[in-house]
């Protein structure tokens, strides 16, 4: 950690061939990364890496500036201005809320505060939400017993210069299709802290981040690093490095390793902390047991307006390797698949199909220190023992008027994300199936002035006809938002 520091430190107080820095911008706002897919799709040269996310202002500012409203919609939305060097820029977000679920009806206030400045080639960044709808998430984290709940949803400092850019702190990250789950690393957990780099030139981008994750009461039904029967607190640490590769304009290929690892009396583990050393061979030098994923993802654009993504996952693959051993027959493979393809319609609108299924022990362990979480939360997809296909929308002819709506129909299987590994052949999904379809639906829109109108609904439906022998079951979310930004540099 020493040595990140000093190299940061001897990057800012270089003043030789500065490149600025810029921050990056907020997976949470999906309305501005769906016109920046829509543009992707529509325009011949794509100057990102398309399935690392997210993007930095500069960059969203540089795919949307030849599309005069795009890029205005996208400007009132951001606080980030260039050539603010030295000064301290900030957007104050009031907003009134009202949030209602069947049973419970609740209005309130809420506050997001966001900050950044930058000195020289070092940039940092505070954005910060004060909001009581964290009380109705039974997987938040913090203190929620108070009259506001907060969460730092990102805060970090990066230094950036020729293309190398040190990172340490906070931001929710993507690694797959844009606007959904990448299913080795997503933004559907709370942003966690981490540490380590990314190299990027014009064909190439290699990223690597290290951290620990929460401690856990674990168990390990093999008893190598907790006795069989017991449960211990036990420590845990993820790390991740990735190769993003633009094969050429209408191709770019991705291949990402995680790990976690840890124990009750477990460490960082140097080999682990090596940025180019393969997890899992490493495992094998070094005896202590970690949990390896991989991924491989493509992005391709066959035609002008049309993008397909691949997103291929395995926790575990089993393959029969020693002679007479039919491994396959008793282990289950541990496999995740996401297909997706996207149209970008010459009417303003961006329409998606997509095609998921996580096998049933995907994301598991024997030591449940390692299974894929970070409090609760999937750090890839949200669910496993799953299948869905899901059509969406995103309409934005009308903008600042912004409407975006999807349907999913599922199948869920008896399985968690929390629980040990079942080494066992099951049928997919595990029984008992819950089956239904859920249905979303946003609609926003964006006064000069600088207020903004939302409206936020979910509907879930499990009909009685799919689910034999249950009654139909069904809950809806409603939010209401009206919110102001206001925006200063000192």
């Amino acid at each position: 950690m020493k040595l990140f520091f000093s190299l940061m430190l001897i990057i800012v107080t270089s003043h030789s061939l500065a490149m600025g820095a810029s921050p990056y911008y907020s997976l949470s706002n999906r309305n501005i990364y769906s016109i920046v897919e829509y543009q992707l799709l529509r325009n011949t040269n794509i100057d990102v890496f398309v399935l690392n996310q997210p993007y930095k202002n500069a960059q969203i500012d540089s795919i949307l500036i030849d599309n005069k409203i795009s890029h205005d919609y996208y400007s009132r939305h951001s606080y980030y201005q260039k050539d603010q060097d030295e000064r301290i820029q900030l957007r104050l977000t009031p907003s009134l809320n009202q949030y209602s679920d069947g049973t419970i009806s609740n209005g309130y206030t809420a506050l997001a505060l966001d900050g950044i400045f930058q000195i020289s080639d070092a940039l940092f960044v505070n954005e910060i939400d004060l909001i009581r709808k964290y009380k109705y998430d039974a997987d938040f984290h913090g203190d929620s017993g108070e009259s506001f709940t907060a969460y730092f949803h990102s805060s970090y400092a990066m230094v950036q210069r020729h293309g190398l850019e040190l990172f340490a702190g906070r931001v929710p990250r993507n690694l797959g299709a844009l606007n959904d789950y990448g299913l080795i690393l997503s933004n559907n957990p709370y942003a966690f802290d981490h540490y380590g780099f990314s190299a990027q030139g014009q064909r190439l981008k290699y990223s690597f981040y290290t951290t620990r994750l929460n401690d856990l009461y674990a168990q390990d039904l093999q008893g190598v690093t907790i006795p069989r029967g017991s449960v211990m607190m036990s420590k845990r640490f993820w790390a991740i490095q990735r190769l993003d590769m633009k094969i050429n304009k209408r191709l770019q290929i991705a291949l990402s390793e995680a790990t976690i690892y840890g124990g009750p009396d477990q460490q960082f583990v140097a080999a682990y902390l090596n940025p180019v050393h393969f997890f899992y061979a490493a495992q094998r030098n070094q005896g202590i047991q970690l949990n390896s994923f991989w991924q491989i993802n493509v992005f391709y654009r066959p035609l002008k307006g049309f993008g397909l993504y691949l997103d291929l996952f395995a926790d575990d693959l089993i393959v029969n390797n020693e002679p007479g051993i039919d491994d396959r027959a008793v282990h289950p493979d541990r496999l995740g698949l996401m297909l997706r393809g996207s149209y970008a319609s010459p009417l303003d609108a961006l329409l998606s199909l997509r095609y998921v299924r996580i096998w049933n022990e995907t994301y598991t362990s024997y030591r449940t220190f390692e299974n894929y979480t970070y409090f609760n939360k999937g750090i890839g997809y949200p669910e496993n023992s799953f299948e869905g296909l899901k059509f969406s929308m995103d309409y934005f002819k009308r903008l600042p008027l912004f409407i975006h709506a999807d349907l999913e129909v599922w199948r869920k299987g008896n399985r968690d994300l929390a629980s040990a590994f079942h080494d066992e052949l099951n049928d997919f999904p595990v029984g008992p199936v819950n089956k239904g379809l859920t249905s979303g639906l946003n609609i926003s829109y964006l006064w000069d002035g600088g207020y903004k109108l939302i409206l936020d609904t979910k509907y879930h439906y499990q009909p009685d006809a799919w689910n034999a022998g249950d009654s139909s079951e069904q809950d809806y979310e409603v939010y209401l938002r009206v919110q102001y930004f206001f925006r200063s540099v000192l």
